[in-house]
């Protein structure tokens, strides 16, 4: 049988090439063509096999190319314009890529048995747990073809893993709006990749390297869906960009799957949505959010059962329609666990707003004016420990000037090298917000002093964005505390509806269409002159 070593060398190029897919066969080729390898660097029966595919001339330019190329993929991840034409090849090539040097090595290992004599070390000689050799000859237990057939599921796996778990890892780093975050992530891929490409080389047949193989794989067992969801998420956000841009909104059949999870539901109205996290349904989540008068419902389709969340008729406590200048959402509240949100995928107003109207309509709920008695989220039970009263969020127009006033201040005595960042969460209940300001702010000062001041542009536009950000955040949160008469301490930009529905009313609650369209977010005029009066208690 093939040494375990050589599963374990497999398992970890194939990991590796999930990170930097040229990486791990530029070292293997460059490794396999030379005559002799120190058996400490590449185990003999996988040389010897590797060695005799091809010509040495041949194995050293592919591995010179594959090399080259593995360069050019990890300056990708840090320079724009070379990341612009390299990048798309080399995300579809990395999963082919670890199923190719899988492939290459199981070939190579069965190829170097063959010419193995009876006797001769399976492992190297400075292993640390597993066997080294045998007296006589195995009976095979597997034959060569599925032996490289198991070699081609493991690097398929493991490839895999580490394929979701780059592409989802910098899609949450987009999110984070701190400079140098994806770089450094580039320096970590890339610290994995020859990691485990050398590792797996050099510790083959160690009991740490397949011990790390196997928590690897563990891990990645239970990161990979999640981080693979989130893709799929933003995937299905660009598609529906593209299918708003195109004027091609049609809505098609509920799919079938829907229809056999909730057969007495009206699905007319069905609107496609996504969660981030949603109790009963997990994490980065795709489905339908449903509206009748059964309730509220999100459904997804899991990989063995449909999920679902519902909140029903009678625990409903509200619902409301976010419009926000770059999505739209709808939150739901029910008589305990909180509030929730379901992000809408982007489309025209007929598409989104209007069916959560009608359906809103439909299933007979009130609409009633923002910021009245019945709009209000009530609160029950522990959940008093996440909120306060409104009150306690402070004065925001103090909380404005101390942003605005400390970052002009700030910049101008130390020329734009240290910008003070969210000043004005020190006179809000986020003081955690306000230290983390902080530590942003040492970190672009100290950006700015170790580049020399070549970062110095970049470090300004970033302290600017993060001050606007954070002044967005104290707003949404006077606009959310003017409406429920509590200030969520958990939330981050918090949710503002612009509309509001409840099973029933007070006297004089209802909305009016002659009622003006209440502000919920907007532009920086808007932030200022907010600045101008505090929340409503």
């Amino acid at each position: 049988m093939p040494p375990v070593s050589s599963l374990v060398t497999a398992l970890s190029a194939s990991a590796a090439a999930g990170k930097n897919p040229w990486l791990p066969l530029a070292v293997i080729l460059l490794l396999a063509q030379a005559d002799t390898v120190p058996a400490w660097l590449m185990e003999p029966t996988l040389h010897r096999g590797l060695h005799g595919l091809g010509s040495p001339g041949l194995l050293l330019t592919l591995g010179v190319v594959f090399l080259v190329l593995s360069i050019a993929d990890s300056l990708a991840d840090k320079v724009g314009w070379i990341e612009a034409w390299l990048t798309p090849v080399s995300t579809t090539w990395r999963p082919f890529a670890a199923i190719a040097v899988a492939a290459l090595i199981g070939v190579g290992t069965t190829h170097g048995m063959e010419g193995a004599g009876e006797g001769q070390l399976v492992a190297l000689a400075s292993g640390f747990g597993f066997n080294v050799g045998t007296g006589e000859a195995e009976e095979p237990v597997l034959s060569p073809a599925a032996w490289i057939a198991l070699f081609i599921a493991l690097g398929a796996l493991a490839g895999l893993i580490a394929t979701v778990g780059k592409t989802g890892t910098r899609l949450l780093l987009t999110l984070v709006p701190v400079p140098g975050v994806r770089v450094a992530h580039s320096f970590v891929d890339d610290l994995f990749a020859w990691g485990a490409t050398l590792g797996g080389l050099v510790l083959g047949d160690s009991v740490l390297m397949a011990a790390l193989g196997v928590a690897y794989l563990a891990v990645g067992l239970f990161t990979a869906p999640v981080l693979t969801r989130l893709t799929l998420i933003q995937l299905r956000i660009f598609i529906s960009l593209w299918k708003k841009h195109t004027g091609s909104e049609t809505q098609p059949p509920p799919p079938r799957w829907l229809k056999r999870a909730l057969p007495d539901r009206d699905l007319s109205q069905r609107v496609p949505a996504y969660a981030y996290r949603m109790p009963n349904v997990g994490l980065f989540r795709s489905g339908f959010l449903i509206i009748d008068e059964h309730g509220v419902s999100f459904v997804v389709k899991g990989l063995l059962r449909v999920r679902r969340h519902h909140v029903g008729l009678s625990e409903l406590q509200r619902i409301g329609l976010v419009e926000t200048l770059t999505y739209r959402a709808l939150t739901f509240a029910g008589a305990s666990g909180g509030e929730r949100a379901l992000y809408l995928f982007p489309g025209t107003p007929a598409a989104t707003s209007r069916r959560i109207i009608q359906a809103a309509a439909a299933a007979k709920l009130v609409r009633v004016r923002t910021g009245s008695a019945s709009a209000r989220f009530h609160i029950e039970g522990v959940q008093r420990l996440r909120y306060l009263p409104a009150a306690r969020l402070g004065d925001l127009r103090l909380q404005g000037l101390l942003t605005v006033g400390a970052a002009i201040i700030g910049g101008v005595l130390t020329g734009g090298v240290w910008v003070p960042i969210g000043v004005g969460y020190l006179t809000s209940p986020f003081k955690g917000r306000f230290l983390v300001g902080l530590l942003l702010s040492g970190y672009l000062a100290a950006s700015v002093l170790f580049s020399v001041g070549f970062f110095w542009p970049v470090a300004i536009v970033y302290a600017a964005v993060l001050n606007a950000v954070a002044l967005r955040d104290l707003s949404r949160h006077a606009l959310k505390a003017h409406l429920d008469g509590t200030v969520d301490t958990w939330s981050f930009l918090p949710n503002v509806p612009c509309a509001v529905w409840v099973p029933s009313a007070a006297p004089g609650d209802e909305f009016r269409e002659s009622d003006p369209d209440p502000v919920t977010d907007g532009s920086w005029r808007v932030v200022w002159r907010l600045l101008s009066a505090a929340p409503a208690t």
